[in-house]
């Protein structure tokens, strides 16, 4: 790792080397162009380090084009001049930036120019072109093709190529639809750690009656949970314990039409916070929820000591949880609506 006070010395050695007869010329420009591009450096300076890179590229540096290509795609949010760079790129032999630009026409949705340029590599035996391929297939509805080429993904072992393969053989319009060559292609990225496979495995687990298997399910969420993988994950773990609750609970009608209220408040509080804490709370929540609608019932006088402490504990929970981009727009509304009536009536 550079130290900051070398990023000068660095750049003051680069320039100096200018003035003499330099036979990298192209280089040298590139690696000033870097001392003013990176984030750790204390001559950052987007506009020195375009300058750089220019004249890099001008003599044909490869690795400059690249880095104009970000400079332009993520600081200036110029993605004509971002896509010319990559395309320089690629044209002067970088299989990087050809891969680069594959995937953005993809992102961007151009997807038949993506599936074009990249066809080359992924017969060449790159895996990720073959994943990107197969991908760009899936969106032209060309399934069979699309299985061929995430196969060869596979076999190099890029999970997430089983994650897409799963995605087919659920798909409605495919088919060969079938629920068994599902799973079994979800089980083999799980084996891969991807990330989206575990998660849609544990979907199976939890909620297909045909293939439930509760253990299983929740072993690949917390999984994912202690790898610090998915937010989601902590959420759908959270409420599958409350919807286990809220079943039970039914039975004596405890809950009413309010009852999203809660399902809001723990959801939120799996989202928000580490998952131990989150599990933690969801008994104090459903039972929060209950005081909440006794709460609201009672006029200010009536409150006692333990009243104010759970609207305290509630009103931050709330707060936190209008901040959340973890909860759609009625949601939101819902936690507003019970904010302001606590807020509004025993806080302020």
């Amino acid at each position: 790792m550079i130290l900051l006070r070398e990023y000068k010395e660095a750049e003051r050695i680069l320039r100096s080397a200018l003035n003499y007869e330099c036979e990298d010329e192209a280089n040298v420009l590139r690696m000033i162009g870097d001392c003013y591009y990176s984030e750790d450096s204390n001559l950052l300076d987007y506009k020195q380090a375009e300058k750089y890179y220019v004249r890099a590229s001008e003599l044909g540096n490869s690795i400059a084009m690249l880095r104009l290509s970000n400079l332009y795609l993520y600081q200036n949010s110029d993605g004509d001049k971002a896509i010319e760079y990559l395309e320089k790129a690629a044209n002067a032999g970088s299989t990087e930036a050809h891969l680069r630009l594959c995937y953005y026409l993809y992102n961007i949705g151009k997807i038949d120019e993506a599936a074009k340029k990249c066809q080359k590599h992924a017969k060449d035996g790159d895996e990720y072109a073959q994943l990107l391929l197969g991908k760009c297939l899936i969106k032209q509805k060309k399934y069979d093709e699309a299985i061929k080429w995430l196969n060869k993904a596979g076999r190099a072992e890029v999970g997430e190529a089983f994650f897409h393969l799963a995605c087919i053989y659920s798909e409605d319009e495919y088919i060969g639809k079938s629920k068994e060559k599902t799973l079994e292609v979800l089980e083999n990225g799980a084996e891969y750690a991807d990330e989206k496979c575990r998660y849609m495995l544990a979907m199976y687990y939890l909620y297909d009656e045909e293939y439930v298997n509760e253990n299983k399910g929740i072993e690949l969420l917390e999984t994912l949970i202690d790898e610090n993988h998915f937010t989601k994950a902590k959420y759908t773990l959270a409420m599958f314990y409350f919807d286990k609750y809220e079943r039970a609970v039914s039975k004596v009608s405890i809950f009413d039409s309010e009852a999203g209220l809660g399902r809001i408040l723990i959801g939120g509080v799996a989202a928000l916070f580490a998952w131990p804490l989150a599990l933690l709370q969801i008994g104090n929540l459903v039972a929060g929820h209950i005081q909440y609608r006794q709460i609201t019932k009672k006029k200010k006088g009536q409150l006692d000591e333990d009243d104010y402490r759970a609207i305290k504990d509630m009103v931050q929970y709330m707060r936190e949880l209008r901040k959340s981009s973890d909860i759609n727009q009625e949601e939101r509304q819902a936690v507003d609506k019970a904010y302001k009536k606590l807020d509004s009536k025993f806080v302020s």
